[in-house]
């Protein structure tokens, strides 16, 4: 079924790329609210043909795929007549190569890269780690965790990429006293947002890991409670860390960015998964969360104060 899988949704790759690339231009462009309503359009979409492939036409893993599949073809339809209205300021043009522009975008996508490959890597690792420690209980603990955690960080996701056009724009325009105004109205809408999720989350504990716990399996449900507490102190620390990239991006300065992705990515997690689980167990693999994001925040907090020492000093 992973087999299938993988084969047929790789066919959607160029889908996935275009819907992507067109949501940032025309986020970019003066128009989120068309963005926004084609990424909330293709996300149902999968979700309703999910159900309708899978279930009533009975078309088993290839209706999943298919489903996936079709939501940024979706997507598409609601972006591209953007274009064809001429409603947009960006056009395709005639330019000739250059390198360091290309060189340029690289670098600013490099951080995105590195945090989408190293999640991958990151839940094979611990995979292996809580299979070793728990058996396939603890595997499905983690992936309760892991997935309530994508979810959550989605939330600063969208909060970060909401304020990164007029962050640019601020910054392009040398409005520095807006820029910081609006980084330290996202920082407070993040950290009161991680605060508000982290309470209802440790509150609900039980009831949340009883839903993915049908068969009332005690470890498991014990080991996810333990994970829901422990791992999601990482929230306010992620949030603020995600908006802080975002920032550093947008501004231009991809290093920072970069260095917060490694840390975050794997140069914290890896060494903390295996020093932390020898001495504590599961406990200890939950702890990795919040302090990857902790240590992590201390260093994106030091690039912060360098950028706005720097611009202080040049104005």
């Amino acid at each position: 079924m992973t087999r299938i899988y993988l084969q047929l949704v790789l066919l959607f790759a160029p889908l996935f790329l275009l819907n992507h690339l067109l949501l940032c231009f025309i986020r970019n462009d003066g128009a989120p609210q068309l963005a926004m309503a084609a990424m909330l359009g293709s996300s149902l979409s999968n979700i309703f043909l999910d159900y309708l492939f899978i279930f009533p036409l009975n078309m088993g893993i290839a209706g999943a795929v298919l489903a996936t599949g079709l939501a940024p073809a979706l997507g598409l339809l609601f972006l591209l007549p953007f274009f064809w209205k001429q409603k947009n300021h960006f056009h395709l043009t005639k330019l000739s190569f250059s390198l360091q522009g290309a060189g340029k975008i690289l670098s600013c996508g490099l951080p995105s890269l590195g945090a989408e490959l190293s999640a991958g890597l990151l839940i094979v690792l611990f995979n292996s780690v809580f299979l070793q420690l728990k058996g396939n209980t603890g595997v499905a603990a983690y992936g309760i965790v892991a997935n309530l955690f994508l979810v959550i960080l989605a939330v600063f996701n969208g909060v970060a990429q909401g304020v990164q056009p007029l962050l640019s724009r601020y910054y392009g325009g040398k409005h520095f006293g807006n820029l910081r105004r609006l980084l330290l109205l996202s920082l407070g809408l993040t950290s009161v947002l991680a605060l508000s999720l982290y309470f209802f989350l440790d509150a609900a504990a039980p009831w949340i890991a009883g839903l993915f716990n049908l068969q009332q399996d005690p470890l498991l449900q014990s080991l996810a409670e333990e994970g829901i507490h422990m791992a999601f102190l990482a929230c306010p620390f992620a949030g603020i860390n995600i908006i802080l990239s975002m920032y550093f991006t947008a501004t231009g300065r991809s290093f920072p960015a970069q260095v917060l992705a490694a840390l975050r990515g794997f140069l914290l997690p890896i060494p903390l998964a295996a020093l932390f689980a020898n001495r504590w167990g599961t406990l200890g693999l939950w702890l990795v969360f919040p302090v990857t994001e902790i240590l992590s925040l201390a260093a994106a907090w030091t690039f912060y104060r360098r950028t706005a020492s720097v611009r202080k000093c040049t104005a």
